[in-house]
């Protein structure tokens, strides 16, 4: 079937606001609603003419090259579907799985050119993946930036941090990845991602809106995240689940894409195989609307389009992290996740896969998620006056790679151990504190007099210090 140029944005707000943002897929213009329609009636040579006169201003469109050669090959002209075909490889086009599966290519299968495609795809990969990460060598330069290509998951990475960062980020971002395929999404993406982490005024010009923590551009195939924590790790989630989907040729809906992304946010991973779902904001959303008896019903969740579910977002968001955090407790999200991806074109909603793993109907199986819900503790993620506190202040947007300090009050337990306007707390205890978002939890629960190790950057030194968390006045 035709490629349509899709532009899908997948952001993440800050989750002080608990919610998070998606652009729909749109189509871009009246051309390819054009192609779209002359394949839709079969009328394949008018969709050739389309094309073909397209490509006389845009010759390298590895999407409109695509295009043409499921034209050709569907009018059994298939040297020169052949032709587009090897030409839209070379311009960039990477989606092999969709390639060996889209029936307007079936005619040209045993064509030579067709198997010598599938050959050098490996070398095509390659050469994308070289084309990509010299494309973020020109945009970002070589001053304070760290590249590399992580060949077994198809990363390439262009981060704005120190050595040490960088390597934690990047096995951070394995663990997950193996994670993910194991659980949920077999295998990393087709094609190769770009991984950008940039200083804080690179990020300020290409994620203009300060609310967004990161975005994921499917079409570009690169990620960018201001920091190394919670916007990473959900936008990172986006990025494997697209390229399953891919694979699967399903577009799954924006309550089971951002449900997913939201449980791994804030995450351990033991042993490489079990997670463990940390705590955040959202969590405690939800049981506020648990008291209040405001949850969404879960067949209006379910079947939302993307603009009521982000008309919602502060709701919905949390809740759908519930969901899928609910189905790790009870050992059933693989179970279901498999159970979904088989019944979707029966039930793309996820409801039926539901009934099907717990075997009782939906309306059971949120019944028991809401007393679950209601047993789980609340978390302290504020600290207020005569709270614990490290005895600092903050700028919550001044680094990429921990919580930068810009202030140490005086009197307090970080000045009593030497912390200093400039350092970076990166860890708290052995948590990893990317974020301010991250901080407040590991903070927030702490008694006054408790003795916690705070490590910190400082320059490009890492430093541990006692401190002794003092009253915030």
């Amino acid at each position: 079937m035709p490629l349509l140029r899709t532009t899908l944005l997948l952001v993440v707000l800050l989750l002080a606001r608990g919610v998070a943002a998606q652009v729909e897929p749109i189509t871009s213009d009246s051309f390819e609603e054009q192609v779209q329609k002359a394949f839709d009636a079969r009328d394949y040579r008018k969709a050739a003419d389309l094309l073909e006169r397209q490509l006389k201003s845009s010759p390298n469109d590895p999407v409109v090259l695509y295009n043409a050669a499921c034209a050709w090959s569907r009018l059994g002209d298939l040297d020169r579907a052949s032709d587009r075909l090897f030409k839209a490889v070379q311009a960039g086009f990477m989606d092999f799985a969709h390639m060996e599966r889209d029936p307007d290519l079936d005619a040209m299968r045993e064509h030579p050119v067709y198997r010598q495609i599938l050959d050098i795809r490996d070398e095509a990969f390659t050469r994308f993946a070289e084309r990509q990460l010299e494309g973020a060598r020109r945009q970002f330069g070589e001053n304070g930036y760290r590249y590399e290509t992580d060949r077994e998951h198809r990363l390439n990475f262009a981060t704005a941090l120190d050595e040490v960062a960088h390597a934690e980020m990047r096995d951070m971002l394995r663990v997950q990845a193996d994670h993910l395929a194991a659980v949920l999404f077999e295998a990393p993406p087709d094609y190769y991602t770009l991984i950008a982490v940039p200083t804080p005024e690179d990020s300020a010009r290409l994620i203009r809106d300060a609310k967004i923590g990161g975005i994921y551009e499917h079409p570009r195939r690169r990620l960018v995240a201001r920091d190394i924590g919670i916007m990473l790790r959900h936008e990172f989630t986006h990025l494997m689940h697209y390229g399953h989907m891919e694979r699967l040729r399903q577009s799954h809906p924006i309550w089971i894409q951002e449900g997913i992304a939201c449980l791994y946010e804030s995450y351990e991973i033991i042993n490489g195989k079990t997670l463990r779902v940390l705590p955040n904001q959202r969590h405690n959303i939800v049981k506020f609307l648990l008291q209040r008896d405001q949850l969404p019903a879960w067949s209006d969740l379910f079947a939302m389009s993307g603009d009521a579910f982000m008309d919602q977002a502060e709701h919905t968001y949390p809740v759908a992290r519930s969901i899928f955090h609910f189905l790790l407790a009870r050992r059933k999200l693989t179970e279901w996740y498999r159970a979904y991806t088989e019944s979707f074109d029966d039930d793309p909603t996820g409801a039926r896969a539901f009934e099907t793993v717990f075997n009782e109907p939906l309306a059971d199986v949120e019944r028991r998620w809401k007393q679950w819900v209601r047993v789980q503790p609340m978390v302290d993620d504020v600290v207020r006056r005569g709270d614990a506190s490290l005895g600092v202040e903050f700028d919550q947007e001044g680094s990429n790679d921990g919580v930068l300090i810009v202030r140490v009050l005086p009197g307090s337990g970080a000045e009593e151990a030497g912390l200093r306007s400039g350092d970076v707390i990166v860890s708290v205890n052995g948590q990893p504190t990317r974020s301010f978002l991250e901080l407040l939890p590991v903070i927030g629960g702490r008694k006054v007099g408790d003795v916690v190790t705070v490590r910190v950057r400082r320059g490009a030194e890492y430093h541990a210090a006692q401190v002794t968390l003092r009253p915030l006045r």
